[in-house]
């Protein structure tokens, strides 16, 4: 823990300033550029029509903070020379400026009956600006905030997921799951190559028929009895609490204990009520690309005890994997987690379970974010965060031994992610990361915004309704002013 509570999650890099121009005008019209292409980006992302630049919202007066008034001793005055006060650190735009900028994204989420909660953090773990703090609303893919911290938590930083090929004395093959949610059709191929180097090279040519697939055209290389996936690593519900059926599969796969191509590779209704067997088909189907005939059946089942390993692939490691689930917003890795959490604290690998495990773990830490409900992905309509508990997970994230994970893994502001596109502004990039969050209704970013000054403050900001998806300009015009602001100036706005 640093002194005073301080919290910070890159304690050796600092801030990337802009050049201090000559004059205060020229800061001003940097910010205020800054300003209207965070609002640009946005509405290209929700599919709006370009805004126009709205320079006069910012009403960026002359800063005059690191300028004496008048009633000020000269340098002169020999009065001004034994005890000179220090000058005041410089500022990019005026308090009266960054207050408005605040006060009118604010207003425009009031004006179109959106409901939102907004904190951000002082260093020393106060609350520096709390605007409906408390209230809880759905967190879109912020969830994915919570998932990580109790995955580092819990989780070995070795830990992988694992999937592995088996094959017994009659010649079935076996793909045992291990709840790897990285695991894909290429991993199945390489499956194939070794099931040929372990069994053999039996046939050099068709054509042949297998119960499974026409390889008239296919040369065969090897010839096996069944295919069989078992999946019972994870139990067999496909879906968390509270997800509607239009989310699966175009957001996320039917969940199982073996996951191929995300589980997104088929959209039929048999295929979403029982995944296991349509992956055995896949299976099949690829071995056959690959010239292995197969005679048998492709199913789900468990494997005999008589069945030897052959092959096993292993996704990456536990940090990596929370780099991609808030980086790149992963769905089923953030799923995946939670039912491995439950696995790893006794529980039966059911997302409640997960979810349960993951909250009484941060109400030791002091962090009460109430009942346990909905997923770890955040596409859950139970789900329910406010801006103060995203806040208080990041900082308690922040002075732990992986900060560093959580802080590699937020987007980077206009360089990577789900931030690519959004907060290019000369303030913003090199001094933002943050976690975003999409559904419909529901707009999140929650993150680590470096002020002028060199600060690290967390900030969060949760917004719900109907227009959420107009919100994101807001937000990004909140956080170009918190990276353009000094400490002191947050400080002066008096809103925490």
């Amino acid at each position: 823990m640093q002194p005073n509570g301080a919290h910070s999650f890159c304690r050796h890099t600092t801030r990337a300033r802009i050049s201090i121009a000559s004059s205060v005008r020229s800061l001003a019209v940097v910010v205020t550029a800054a300003l209207c292409v965070a609002g640009c980006a946005v509405s290209a992302e929700v599919g709006a029509p370009a805004p126009e630049r709205e320079v006069n919202e910012l009403a960026l007066a002359d800063s005059t903070s690191s300028e004496r008034s008048s009633s000020d001793p000269s340098p002169s005055d020999p009065a001004s020379t034994s005890e000179a006060a220090p000058a005041p650190a410089p500022t990019l735009v005026s308090t009266a400026a960054l207050a408005g900028v605040i006060e009118t994204s604010l207003a425009e989420l009031d004006a179109r009956g959106l409901t939102y909660s907004f904190r951000v953090g002082a260093p020393d773990g106060s609350s520096l600006i709390d605007v409906n703090g408390r209230q809880d609303l759905l967190p879109a893919s912020n969830q994915k905030i919570v998932t990580a911290t109790g995955a580092l938590a819990v989780l070995d930083e070795e830990f992988r997921f694992q999937t592995e090929l088996r094959v017994d004395p009659d010649g079935n093959v076996f793909v045992v799951g291990g709840g790897d949610p990285t695991f894909t059709s290429s991993d199945v191929v390489s499956f194939a190559a070794a099931v040929i180097d372990e069994l053999g090279v039996v046939r050099e040519a068709g054509p042949l028929s297998g119960t499974v697939t026409d390889q008239s055209d296919t040369l065969v290389e090897t010839v096996i009895g069944d295919v069989v996936v078992d999946p019972r690593y994870f139990p067999a519900t496909r879906t968390a609490p509270g997800w509607p059926d239009r989310y699966v599969p175009a957001d996320v796969g039917p969940m199982s204990g073996l996951w191929i191509d995300n589980n997104q590779h088929r959209g039929d209704e048999a295929y979403l009520n029982d995944p296991d067997t349509g992956n055995a088909q896949l299976v099949a189907e690829i071995f056959a690309q690959e010239g292995i005939l197969v005679t048998g059946v492709a199913r789900a089942g468990s494997v005999p005890a008589n069945a030897r390993t052959i092959d096993t692939v292993r996704s990456p490691k536990r940090d990596r994997l929370i780099d991609v689930l808030l980086g790149r917003s992963d769905n089923e890795i953030g799923e995946a987690l939670v039912r491995q959490v439950s696995l790893a604290q006794g529980g039966s690998g059911e997302t409640p379970d997960g979810q349960a495990a993951i909250y009484a773990w941060l109400a030791g830490q002091g962090i009460d974010l109430g009942d346990p409900v909905g997923d770890g992905s955040g596409l859950s309509r139970d789900n329910r965060l406010s801006a103060a508990d995203l806040v208080e997970v990041l900082a308690y994230g922040a002075d732990q031994p992986y900060a560093e994970v959580i802080w590699e893994g937020l987007a980077a502001a206009g360089t990577d992610g789900t931030l690519a596109q959004r907060l290019n502004s000369d303030t913003t990039v090199g001094n933002v990361r943050a976690k975003t969050g999409t559904l419909d209704d529901a707009r999140s970013l929650s993150g680590v915004v470096t002020t002028y000054d060199s600060h690290e403050l967390i900030f969060a900001i949760v917004v719900n309704g109907e227009d959420a998806p107009v919100s994101v300009r807001a937000m990004d015009r909140i956080v170009v002013a918190l990276s353009s602001a000094t400490l002191d100036q947050l400080e002066e706005l008096g809103l925490g």
